[in-house]
């Protein structure tokens, strides 16, 4: 998530060029992020969507409802607040669910950075009818705000349906997920080397399912499978891709880069995620590391796909009894490791 446009975003509260509105319910906020200005407001006149948890909980700290999904925001808003995210599918997503919840009068309002669309965002209002509106830029980014006089709804469909949960080539999916439209290489080639797999094990960072699904085609011994992912769209689309599952795959809603409720586990399998933005962060994969080592069951094993450039040798080799590389190619190296 962009602090940047987060924080430009806010502007237009701040210096009062619109107002909060005053209504329980009456404002809306998609992509949601913590913000100074939130500590302002009567927690019931704002209703957040926010799929990825890390970001999620902050706000429900602070008292504020949120959603999941966009599509659990209900209207009329008399102020929508979209904080775009990179992908352009995504962002017309949600500029599309913010405009179908608009009551009369009521105003949209959207930020990015500049190298993620901000400087699109005034295109993109004109495309979906809005062609009033007010543009600040600053901090490398751009809020722009508008109240729409006619929605275009042709193209707020087309959004919508493009930015939905979709089954693509026999695998639900949805724009915004890590590596949404491909079989992720790193994930595809630990699912060709993990076998013997038996008892209870954890996905840690599912994403949609991929390898939580092959695992259990391979390995017909394990007897459940935690399926644990940030993201939530991603695991609604994971639960059904595994629904042949149903009885042994389980669907948690969890941040692993924090402390893990799991234990006793006979196995875990992960592809952990190693950006925070645009930064290369190898503390998330250490923090999965130290918390897989913490979920297994002595002689437990994980197995791990990671980019050859990481450093996950040492923390590996310092908690774990035993630790082989049991792959080394294509950009990818894959380890296993036995508690």
């Amino acid at each position: 998530m962009s602090k940047t446009a987060l924080k430009t975003l806010f502007i237009p509260l701040e210096n009062t060029s619109v107002e909060w509105p005053s209504a329980p319910g009456s404002a809306g906020f998609y992509h949601a992020g913590i913000h100074p200005f939130l500590r302002g407001i009567a927690t019931e006149t704002l209703s957040a969507a926010q799929p990825f948890q890390p970001h999620a909980e902050p706000l429900t700290t602070q008292g504020i409802e949120v959603n999941s999904a966009p599509e659990e925001i209900s209207g009329p808003l008399s102020l929508a607040l979209i904080n775009l995210p990179k992908s352009r599918i995504e962002s017309e997503y949600l500029i599309a669910h913010a405009l179908q919840n608009l009551g009369p009068e009521g105003t949209l309002m959207a930020a990015a950075d500049n190298r993620a669309g901000g400087n699109r965002i005034e295109k993109t209002f004109r495309e979906f009818g809005i062609e009033q509106y007010h543009s600040v830029s600053k901090n490398k980014a751009r809020v722009v705000w508008g109240t729409p006089s006619s929605i275009n709804q042709v193209k707020c469909e087309a959004a919508l349906k493009a930015g939905a949960l979709q089954n693509l080539n026999g695998t639900w999916t949805q724009a915004g997920i890590f590596g949404w439209n491909k079989i992720d290489r790193g994930s595809f080639i630990l699912s060709d080397v993990i076998e013997n797999l038996t008892g209870k094990g954890a996905d840690f960072g599912c994403g949609y399912g991929f390898l939580s699904l092959s695992a259990l085609h391979q390995n017909p011994a394990i007897t459940s499978l935690i399926c644990a992912e940030a993201d939530a769209r991603a695991l609604k689309c994971a639960e059904k891709n595994l629904a042949e599952f149903a009885g042994k795959a389980r669907f948690d809603w969890i941040d692993l880069s924090r402390e893990t409720p799991y234990k006793n586990l006979d196995f875990i399998l992960m592809n952990p995620p190693f950006h925070e933005g645009k930064k290369t962060a190898p503390t998330l994969g250490i923090a999965f590391i130290e918390n897989a080592h913490k979920a297994l069951r002595k002689g437990g094993t994980l197995h791990m796909v990671a980019n050859s450039h990481l450093p996950y040798e040492r923390p590996l080799e310092s908690l774990f009894t035993k630790t082989q590389k049991i792959y080394e190619g294509e950009g990818f190296k894959v380890f296993s490791a036995i508690k």
